[in-house]
């Protein structure tokens, strides 16, 4: 990447750790209002730079980078996505595990935030799985 997009790269890494940090804040607070249209402005400002930034890397990478991350995203990302369904499905049919105990947030809020980053999880470590089985498997 050239010094420009490192730039930017970094500068959408610190913004998301501002965003974090007033998220944790505001949940320790449970405050409203305000914070809430700032982290939104900012979360979209991490977007949008992420993006631009990533279009610029795929037009340059090669072919065998663009291959190995579709294939990493279609069949590692997809297996975790159903990995991560099936296990809140069992979850949701095992009475002796309420789904609410395994929030690490209370309320309906926190039980969807918490399913929103298992699937995130997992299709992260499943793509992880797949992008290193096809570089593995072309060596």
């Amino acid at each position: 990447m050239n010094r420009k997009a490192n730039l930017a790269l970094t500068a959408s890494l610190a913004l998301a750790t501002i965003a974090g940090v007033i998220m944790a804040v505001q949940h320790a607070r449970a405050a409203t209002g305000f914070v809430d249209l700032g982290l939104a402005l900012v979360a979209a400002g991490i977007a949008g730079l992420s993006l631009k930034y990533c279009v610029q890397w795929w037009r340059t990478v090669d072919e065998a980078a663009r291959e190995a991350h579709k294939f990493a995203w279609y069949w590692g990302g997809s297996i975790g996505l159903g990995l991560a369904g099936g296990v809140a499905i069992v979850l949701q049919r095992t009475p002796a595990i309420p789904l609410r105990d395994l929030a690490p947030l209370s309320g309906d809020a926190g039980l969807f935030a918490t399913g929103v980053l298992a699937c995130i999880v997992c299709q992260t470590v499943g793509y992880g799985v797949a992008w290193a089985g096809w570089w593995l498997a072309r060596r």
